[in-house]
């Protein structure tokens, strides 16, 4: 009797192992599947932007897609190679919206090509994310609105830009052009993050929580104003990730610039009708040249003044 309990245990136990094993395979079958149907996703994303967009095609071709399978959580970011994605959020947001998918790469896509990823030490970060997430979507609405309607019909969300609207058309009267940096340089004064508040709105604290861990109101304002604009995460950025320095990072920046040139000339010699994206191409890759650069053109660097042999006439000065 004792025998058969342990032995109906064991066969228990061995039936539950099986069911388990069951619901793993399952599982995995699954998880197998949503990567690739997120996948496909991402390439007829990727075609889409190739053909709609023929000025991205460049920019479009360079970037490599990915999923991803870290440890962070990753649902939706580019590091300027490679765009990763987590293919269970890539299937929620086509569910929500097949053209959130297209506008989300878009949307990362355009920070590579306004460099955007490329910022210095000791900018505020949680204001540059902002103000570049406002700039993009403010380019993508933009070329919306173009006569095009191959465009619009593959990267416009109604809903979205609803919401954006009035937030965009109140920073269109506070400044001309649009910008990461206009943007950046608005938020620094509406939202300082000294004691004193400046000449914006009044804050306690150089950060976006306070000293008990509750949330500041700079800290809601852009939390709250992100919402509205962000589709991607920066944190594979170079200046977020630390890969901002050595050969890498230089040849990185050496390609997006190529990139942003070769798409303004295209821009312009297409006359394609996006006069936003072109007048933003034009502000970065204009050249800021110092006027004492300028005369150093001119200069001859260790240049010693002394006599010309061949131009200065002894018989001037002989005395007869």
């Amino acid at each position: 009797m004792k025998e058969k309990k342990y032995t109906d245990l064991y066969m228990n136990s061995e039936t539950d192992s099986e069911a388990l094993s069951g619901k793993e395979a399952t599982a995995d079958n699954r998880a197998l599947r949503e990567k690739e149907l997120a996948g496909e996703i991402i390439s007829l994303a990727r075609n889409t932007l190739f053909v709609t967009l023929r000025f991205m095609q460049r920019a479009v071709s360079h970037i490599e897609m990915e999923a991803y399978e870290g440890h962070h959580s990753i649902l939706f970011a580019c590091d300027g190679q490679r765009l990763y994605y987590d293919p269970e959020y890539v299937l929620h947001r086509y569910k929500e919206n097949q053209n959130l998918i297209n506008r989300s790469m878009l949307h990362s896509i355009l920070h590579c090509v306004f460099h955007h990823d490329w910022t210095g030490r000791d900018i505020d970060h949680d204001l540059w994310d902002l103000a570049t997430d406002i700039a993009v979507e403010n380019t993508i609405n933009e070329m919306c609105e173009t006569k095009n309607a191959n465009v619009s019909s593959s990267v416009a969300v109604p809903t979205l830009e609803a919401r954006q609207k009035f937030y965009l058309n109140t920073l269109k009267e506070e400044m001309k052009l649009l910008n990461a940096e206009n943007i950046y340089k608005y938020l620094e004064e509406l939202l300082p993050d000294d004691k004193t508040g400046g000449s914006g709105i009044a804050f306690i604290g150089d950060a976006n929580a306070n000293g008990d861990g509750t949330e500041t109101l700079r800290g809601k304002y852009i939390r709250e104003t992100r919402e509205l604009f962000q589709l991607d995460q920066h944190s594979l950025w170079m200046n977020a990730s630390g890969k901002a320095e050595g050969d890498e990072a230089i040849e990185a920046m050496r390609i997006w610039r190529d990139v942003s040139k070769r798409m303004q000339i295209e821009l312009e010699t297409m006359n394609a009708g996006q006069d936003v994206l072109c007048a933003e191409l034009q502000s970065i890759n204009r050249t800021r040249r110092s006027y004492a650069q300028f005369l150093r053109r001119f200069g001859d660097h260790g240049e010693i003044m002394r006599i010309s042999e061949d131009e200065f006439d002894h018989n001037y000065y002989v005395r007869y």
